[in-house]
Parts: structure tokens; C-alpha cells; sequence
């Protein structure tokens, strides 16, 4: 609802602080604003229909995405795309019953939509490519390992190793069992010849049975640049069970 009446701070994959007890200030706060969301869709049943379905309309289609169901992801913007058309349709209904003159009523959606055009373009900018929405999201969301791990496989694909192995330590400082981001950095310590860092990594995903055809393809290579044939071929022949496995 913040987004909504204020589109600032928009983020790909936002963080959000999780609370624990119905009693907790902002969890009342936001309950509180919704039970008068609610009240005055009642009170505008009668005389204002139009109000009160772009509240309806914007709570059942958050619903199934956005309510009592649990979800990996707390916040994704996509999800309000739906539910956007009903508070539209609110603030359109506001301006037109609310007692303005009609070169108010003008000027306000003229600033609106101004304030909206200027919004998009600026957040097109940094969609236009997937290295900045990526680092745009880190930017925002530092403590996110789904997106460090994101942009350190863009700066890889890039041809920057560094800030690639420097955001998959960053990931992995967060979460140290995090499974892609061990693989990547892994195979990225394999691409430059870092036998015994990536062996490391591999390791350890090996003890918590994480590894894929990739890692042991990695292994296999690592173990034949050791001159120790029969642990290449063993990991060699590992990886291609796990492709097959893979395509079903």
C-alpha cells in the first residue's frame, strides 16, 4: 500500500523485517489501516459503490498471493499488478467526488500523471538491462543472497571474475550453506585454475550432498590435472549420471 501511494524505493526482490506477535507496533499500525480501509468500504456501499469495489477489488485479487498463505518471497511488486486497477480506480473516484473545482480536479491529474510518467521512466532505466536491476537490487537490498548470487553470474558472464567471486563471498558470509551460490563460486575458481579453492568449495557440498553434474564434471577435471586417474574417472562418470538423471 506504501508503493501504492508512494512509488519510491521500488526493488526487484525487496527485505522486509518479519514480526513475531500480533502486538508489535507496526503490526498493529498496518492492521489498524487496514480495518479502516475496510470501514470505509462499508460506509460507502450505498452512496459510493464505486469506492468501495476498487477496495474489494483490490483486497480479494492480493489475496491469493499477498494474505494468510505462507511464501518464500514476502514482497514482489508484480503481485499488486492486478490489485493496482482497483486503487486506479479509488484515487480516478476520489477526485471526481471529492467538492474540487473542475480546474483543480485538472491540475491534479495532470501533476499525476507527471509524477507517474517521470516514475516509470526512471525505474525503465534501470530495467533496460540485467546487470543494473541487478545491482540496483543489491543496492537495496544488501543482505539478499538471492540477488548477490544473481549479479556475481552476470559479472561472471561479463568477463569480471573479481566482483563475481567478491559478490559469492558476500552471499555466502550471509548464508554459508547457500547451494548456488558454493556452486558458482566453485566453478568459478575452477575456470581460473584455483584447483585447491575449488576443491574446497566442492567439499563441502559433497558432505552436504548438494553436488551436481557440474561439480563433479569440475571434480573429474581437477582430480586429471592431479595425475589421480581413477578419482577423475569416478567423478567423470558421477557427472554423467547426474545429467542423465537431470534430463529426466
Amino acid at each position: 500500500l506504501r508503493l501504492l501511494l508512494l512509488p519510491a524505493g521500488q526493488n526487484l526482490v525487496h527485505t522486509y523485517p518479519l514480526s513475531q506477535s500480533l502486538w508489535e507496533a507496526p503490526v498493529l499500525l498496518s492492521l489498524g489501516c487496514h480495518l479502516v480501509m475496510a470501514a470505509v468500504a462499508l460506509a460507502c456501499i450505498r452512496r459510493y459503490r464505486l469506492i468501495s469495489l476498487a477496495i474489494a477489488w483490490f483486497y480479494v485479487l492480493i489475496a491469493p498471493s499477498s494474505s494468510i498463505q505462507p511464501i518464500d518471497t514476502i514482497i514482489c511488486e508484480y503481485r499488486v499488478y492486478l490489485p493496482l486497477a482497483g486503487f486506479a480506480r479509488l484515487i480516478a473516484t476520489l477526485i471526481c467526488v471529492v467538492n474540487l473545482s473542475q480546474f483543480v480536479r485538472r491540475i491534479l491529474v495532470i501533476l499525476l500523471i507527471a509524477a507517474l510518467s517521470v516514475t516509470t521512466v526512471l525505474r525503465n532505466r534501470i530495467w533496460r538491462t540485467e546487470l543494473r536491476l541487478w545491482e540496483d537490487t543489491v543496492e537495496k537490498s544488501p543482505g539478499m543472497v538471492k540477488a548477490l548470487n544473481n549479479l556475481g553470474v552476470i559479472y561472471g558472464s561479463e568477463g569480471r571474475p573479481l566482483m563475481a567471486e567478491e559478490m559469492y563471498l558476500r552471499a555466502l558470509k550471509i548464508s554459508p550453506d547457500h547451494v548456488k551460490s558454493l556452486i558458482n563460486l566453485g566453478t568459478l575458481y575452477a575456470q581460473q585454475k584455483r584447483l585447491d579453492e575449488a576443491l574446497e568449495v566442492y567439499n563441502k557440498l559433497l558432505l552436504n550432498d548438494e553436488a551436481n553434474n557440474q561439480v563433479y564434471y569440475n571434480l573429474g577435471t581437477i582430480y586429471l590435472a592431479r595425475q589421480d586417474y581413477p578419482a577423475a574417472l569416478g567423478f567423470y562418470l558421477r557427472a554423467e549420471e547426474a545429467a542423465y538423471y537431470d534430463q529426466g
